[in-house]
């Protein structure tokens, strides 16, 4: 069910002229897994939880 939704929501946001995205939380492996059914990849990797205060220097 989740595959199938993600899928349309896909092709509407596409159908608008914009290019989807897909987030997910890396703990969350059945969320990783529905999007990699679908063909979308990892783009980018982001550490919310990184403090990087301090380290301007």
């Amino acid at each position: 069910m989740a595959s199938y939704l993600v899928n349309r929501l896909s092709f509407e946001i596409w159908g608008h002229g914009e290019i989807p995205s897909y987030d997910v939380i890396a703990s969350n492996i059945a969320s990783q897994r529905v999007a990699h059914r679908l063909g979308y990849f990892p783009a980018w990797v982001s550490d919310w939880r990184c403090n990087f205060e301090g380290l301007e220097q």
